[in-house]
């Protein structure tokens, strides 16, 4: 995994946390997380299928 990349992604959704945007949302600590493991994952997923 790319360490920019997931550094990226946490960086975002830290800062949306911290912003207050998602206070009001019915998004948990838990979907984030989730949100998260997408983003990076699809990172790895289509550098996968660049390499072929």
């Amino acid at each position: 995994m790319s360490k920019g990349y997931e550094k990226i992604a946490t960086a975002i959704i830290r800062r949306k946390i911290e912003s207050g945007v998602l206070n009001n949302s019915e998004i948990s600590l838990s979907d984030l997380g989730g949100i998260e493991k997408i983003y990076t994952g699809e990172k790895l997923y289509y550098d996968f299928l660049r390499r072929e």
